[in-house]
């Protein structure tokens, strides 16, 4: 059952033999999720509010409370950002990205919490937010005092003066992805927190240049296949499969869960919702977040009831 294989070379034909009944073959898509992420169970926890711990002590104290979580049959924790900001509770206006919040706790002790959830058989996603500083961060200060100052082109600037920013949200400043430096900074965040963790959700995925999480992804990917990449995008973009991200959010689902519990939609309206993943261009091995709520959005119990809540 040998298969005899030629090889043309500089010296001639060399054989090269092989048994194809042994050998086995593994089919891998670039853009395959994790094995791990097909089933899981993802509990987000809003670090500052979540465990009502005092100051610099909210690390340890959702410590304590893993096994409680574990028992839900949660397998996997999604942390909202936990790096040094503003003082917003959100946290997604950052002043340092390499360096955990210390009304949360020190290093140590996230790094103790990560170790606490994978002793419990879950794995652990960190925020990480690529688009924009706080306006408080030291590079954005320096740039707004000073237009010549050296981080002035790190930042995307209006004609009044201002930063760039989206909406109403005067904290932040938009990082500027086409500077060099910005690019280097933002490839040594995701060096520094990347290998504690399991995976990244991205915040605003949809605002940062799609090179960069190519970028993003090649580097994490070619140390960790497993390591899952999550994008905030509403709503979703099959492009961003492509050699981007692995799981999507699915805000098509969401809104129609939202719908039904409110008697305006029948639940059999939630499959069509998920058909309009492959019919504007999904593939089929694409991951989703199937959520109800997130903090960004009213709790599912208040806006439609506690039996909907139920049902979801």
């Amino acid at each position: 059952d040998a298969v005899d294989v030629e090889r043309t070379t500089a010296n001639g034909v060399d054989e090269i033999a092989f048994n194809a009944e042994e050998t086995e073959f593994e089919t891998v898509r670039l853009n395959d999720p994790p094995s791990w992420a097909a089933d899981a169970t993802v509990y987000e926890v809003y670090v500052r509010t979540f465990s009502d711990a005092a100051e610099g002590e909210a690390f340890d104290a959702l410590a304590d409370r893993i096994p409680e979580i574990a028992d839900l049959g949660v397998d996997t924790l999604w942390l909202t950002p936990v790096l040094e900001h503003d003082g917003k509770p959100h946290g997604y206006n950052i002043t340092d990205f390499f360096d955990t919040a210390s009304d949360l706790g020190d290093r140590d002790d996230y790094e103790a919490l990560v170790e606490t959830a994978h002793d419990h058989g879950m794995r652990v996603l960190f925020d990480f937010v690529a688009n924009h500083t706080a306006r408080d961060h030291e590079w954005f200060e320096d740039a707004y005092r000073n237009p010549k100052s050296p981080y002035r082109d790190r930042y995307e600037w209006q004609e009044s003066g201002e930063p760039g920013t989206y909406f109403d949200w005067e904290l932040i400043a938009n990082l500027n992805h086409a500077n060099l430096d910005v690019r280097r900074f933002l490839l040594d965040v995701i060096d520094e927190w990347a290998p504690l963790v399991d995976g990244f959700r991205c915040d605003m995925a949809w605002a940062v240049p799609d090179a960069f999480w190519r970028e993003l992804r090649d580097r994490v990917k070619d140390i960790d296949r497993e390591f899952l990449l999550m994008d905030e995008t509403i709503p979703y973009i099959p492009d961003f499969h492509e050699g981007m991200f692995d799981v999507h959010f699915d805000a098509t689902l969401y809104f129609q869960l939202r719908q039904v519990g409110r008697g305006a939609e029948p639940a059999s309206s939630i499959l069509d919702a998920i058909d309009q993943r492959a019919e504007i261009g999904f593939p089929d091995h694409a991951g989703f977040l199937q959520y109800i709520e997130n903090h960004d959005e009213t709790r599912y119990r208040v806006e439609c009831g506690d039996a909907a809540a139920a049902a979801a």
